[in-house]
């Protein structure tokens, strides 16, 4: 594996770790990908496809070993919809998603008719690849359901850590917003 194939990524809760004196920041160390280890007959390390129910400890380890698979395949991801216990209300069900999924809304309208203006180029297309896991009562997330068919061209694997979810800087930011907000 190269150096330019590292992903970076960190737990959010590790952020301020990462910030160092003066809101400068340390370099995020590569995340050890400890199940892809395996190298391939051409050399290039193996990445899990996902499975249904397949288990993992926590959610943001779903979310870590979907975005990695993304990142092996040429998309990115983001969170989708999600639902809470009405009981506990703690969270029970979470979707990913490719970041093409669904549609953006309409141009909104001011009132005298006209379009609003600044709206940035259309980057969704319908996609439905999606990764569903569920809270189960032994303690673990489940995947229930997974769709890997996309309905468009996939990137380069250059083109591909474009994308937010394999890129590292919004996180730091959002660390700094949460250390001078105190939400953290």
């Amino acid at each position: 594996m190269d150096v330019g194939d590292n992903e970076y990524t960190c737990d959010p809760h590790d952020l301020l770790s990462q910030i160092g004196e003066g809101g400068a920041y340390n370099v995020i160390e590569p995340l050890v990908d400890e199940q892809s280890n395996d190298q391939g007959s051409d050399g290039k390390s193996v990445v899990e496809k996902p499975y249904l129910n397949q288990e993992f400890d926590h959610l943001h380890d779903v979310y870590n070993f979907y975005n990695r698979y993304a990142l092996h395949k040429g998309f990115g991801i983001r969170k989708s919809s999600s639902s809470k216990s009405s009981v506990t209300g703690e969270l029970i069900w979470k979707k990913f998603v490719c970041d093409k999924a669904g549609w953006r809304a309409k141009h909104k309208e001011k009132e005298d008719g006209s379009e609003v203006v600044g709206w940035s180029r259309e980057t969704r297309d319908g996609c439905m690849a999606s990764l569903n896991v569920r809270w189960k009562k032994h303690g673990k997330w489940v995947v229930t359901g997974f769709v890997e068919e996309h309905s468009h061209t996939l990137d380069t694997p250059r083109r591909t850590k474009k994308h937010r979810s394999h890129n590292v800087s919004h996180k730091i930011f959002a660390a700094k917003d949460l250390m001078v907000w105190g939400r953290l």
